[in-house]
């Protein structure tokens, strides 16, 4: 199982910046992983499936189901869905990054990704092109400015 996960990780790169490949390549179905540059160890992840949970960090080799995600390629902007359980990582007005029932018409749910440097990404708010998401200690993700993350390593 370990195997298939890591072959299935994907690495973007969220201001806690999730690393991949400069060029982006989405295979439709498969289950992929986000990682965090700054907490390598960790990927997003949520503890309850129910809407308004909050996004985290969770150590990649102790989660199970909760931090697998398709991701959809929409013209230029990405949506990140749970497939177990048919939720999808959007961002709230308050700043947070939680998770909601997968809604193809819902903007909050859509991210662009910005590259940063070397292999990694910003997580953009697609809705909010201003901020990208930021690990704040190792477990909590939350929407800031992008310019506050200039200095961020």
């Amino acid at each position: 199982m370990k195997k298939f996960i890591s072959f299935l990780t994907f690495l973007l790169s969220v201001a806690i910046a999730l690393p991949v490949a400069a060029e982006i390549t989405i295979e439709k179905g498969a289950l992929y992983m986000i990682r965090s540059k700054k907490y390598p160890d960790a990927v997003m992840s949520f503890a309850k499936a129910e809407n308004g949970t909050a996004v985290q960090l969770k150590s990649a080799d102790k989660c199970g189901a909760s931090c697998l995600w398709n991701v959809a390629d929409l013209s230029g902007s990405y949506r990140f869905i749970n497939p177990f359980d048919n939720l999808s990582i959007h961002a709230t007005s308050a700043d947070k990054i939680e998770i909601t029932e997968n809604n193809g018409s819902d903007e909050s749910q859509l991210w662009k990704l910005e590259p940063v440097a070397g292999n990694a990404y910003l997580l953009v708010a697609a809705n909010r092109p201003e901020m990208a998401v930021k690990a704040v200690g190792k477990d909590a993700l939350v929407l800031v400015s992008k310019a506050a993350l200039k200095n961020d390593k």
